[in-house]
């Protein structure tokens, strides 16, 4: 997709139709975009040498071909369109890949309130092109234009009636204003809000001359921005027009600014096949571009520019982006308090649930527990677990621990009767009561997968240390975390 070419790539576009015209036999006076229908092989031609030169665009010769500039002449707009459309289908035989451009140059009429035009009539104008050959071509190229207001106009006709990308360029002089008055930092404000593909400048000068009205648009400007420069400036010659800029010269005043980061480059009026092979020749020599990126999923520094401006002043300012983590991770215990018998074993660890960070993933073996439980002495303890991730965020949580009084084994009235009477009698009375050696247990059901299993599990434990006469009798009692059952727990008589 083009767009997604943008601002990666260095796009070429081809080069000057007109002078190329002239070059085939067209006079001065005849209507450039007629030869769409009358010698469709000179146009093909042209588009043949800049595809072989390394163009990656095809720009249809309809520069002029608007409904209200060919109104009443020898071929409609339609017709000369279509024709050109069709020329370009043919040329792209030799370069599949390219892309077909259509041509929109100025009205050519001044808008209200220095002329006639109307912002409606632009409008419609603009939308019956489009609307016509919307589904044969790539991109809606805008160029040579000086009026913003009929370049707005145009723009948001595209908009209504395709999803086509917009480039749009329009032509300064040397004082650093469109004929109209408009300045190159109002274009970009301007061309911005109406989110085209690509913006820049066109025609009227050299590169050279071109260079400091590009160089302040890159400033201000994060959008692609595309160039398209004259052979030199103009000069008289026996009576005729020339551009005495040779392609050499050419290249030598483009490259500097295609390392400032121009994303798309050709040529306009004077320029040839061999001024758009140089500038494909010089690519090919360059650096890969790389073009900063920020993505708040990656840790990192990022430097942006920033830039303010009104019709007077523009003010720059350079930050350091630092995208940082500081999400601690998230630690999950199985309880946050736990009841231990007098005796019991204790391992802190058993009662991580998980620990997972959003960079580091899962750090569950990494969590440090701390703090002493003595099943011994009966009483409350802490337990205080905390982990650090690679960014050091720490999390940190408590459990608190309670160890139960040793039970006591209490003698009944009988037994201590007994205990007085005579040897013969203690015997009897030490057989009728079994010691309680077995220790409560808890099984947890995420251990055994279900709540049944889990009880199951628990009963067959506590029915093993009856049948091993290490115990008198059991209960088997749920047991919460946070409100929630999470297992059963043994208990002994």
């Amino acid at each position: 997709m083009l767009r997604e070419r943008l601002n990666k790539d260095l796009l070429i576009f081809d080069g000057g139709f007109g002078s190329q015209l002239q070059e085939l036999g067209m006079k001065a006076g005849e209507i450039p975009e007629y030869y769409n229908i009358e010698h469709p092989e000179m146009i093909i031609d042209i588009h043949h040498r800049y595809l072989k030169a390394g163009a990656d665009f095809i720009t249809t010769n309809t520069f002029g071909a608007n409904p209200l500039k060919l109104e009443q002449h020898k071929y409609s707009y339609q017709e000369v369109i279509l024709a050109a459309i069709q020329n370009a289908k043919e040329a792209k035989k030799i370069k599949p890949d390219a892309y077909i451009a259509l041509d929109i140059g100025p009205i050519g009429k001044l808008m209200e309130p220095m002329g006639t035009l109307t912002f409606d009539e632009v409008y419609q104008s603009v939308k019956q092109m489009v609307e016509l050959v919307k589904e044969d071509i790539d991109v809606v190229l805008f160029e040579t234009m000086t009026d913003i207001y009929e370049l707005k106009a145009s723009i948001l006709a595209v908009k209504e009636c395709s999803d086509l990308p917009v480039f749009a360029t329009m032509t300064f002089e040397t004082n650093g204003r469109s004929l109209s008055g408009c300045d190159p930092l109002t274009m970009v404000n301007v061309l911005e809000g109406l989110k085209v593909d690509a913006l820049g400048i066109n025609c009227s000068l050299g590169p050279n001359e071109m260079a400091p009205i590009i160089e302040s648009i890159l400033e201000s400007t994060s959008f692609p921005v595309m160039i398209q420069p004259n052979a030199g400036l103009p000069l008289l010659e026996d009576g005729q027009t020339v551009y005495p800029m040779k392609a050499d010269e050419f290249i030598e005043a483009i490259v500097p600014l295609v390392k400032k980061g121009i994303a798309i480059v050709g040529g306009c009026c004077g320029t040839t096949a061999a001024h758009i092979k140089a500038i494909a020749d010089a690519v090919e020599k360059l650096e890969p571009r790389v073009i900063p990126e920020v993505k708040i999923e990656t840790i990192g520094e990022y430097n942006l520019k920033y830039t303010v401006m009104n019709q007077s002043k523009k003010l720059s300012k350079s930050i350091v982006l630092i995208v940082y983590d500081d999400l601690p991770p998230s630690l999950i215990l199985k309880q946050d308090s736990l009841s231990l018998d007098y005796g019991s074993t204790f391992n802190a660890h058993d009662y991580i649930k998980e620990c997972i960070d959003n960079v580091d993933g899962d750090l569950t073996n990494k969590v440090e527990a701390e703090g002493t439980v003595r099943t011994s002495s009966p009483g409350d303890y802490k337990v205080v677990y905390h982990v650090k991730d690679s960014n050091n965020n720490e999390t940190e949580k408590t459990m608190v621990v309670t160890v139960k009084q040793k039970e006591q084994v209490k003698e009944s009235p009988t037994q201590k009767n007994n205990s007085s009477s005579g040897s013969s009698d203690k015997k009897t009375s030490s057989s009728s009561k079994r010691t309680v050696s077995a220790k409560n247990k808890t099984f947890y059901f995420e251990e055994y997968g279900t709540s049944d299993a889990t009880q199951t599990a628990a009963l067959n434990y506590g029915n093993s240390m009856l049948a091993a006469h290490k115990a008198n009798g059991f209960s088997c009692i749920p047991v919460k975390s946070e409100g929630i059952y999470v297992g059963f727990q043994i208990i002994f008589d």
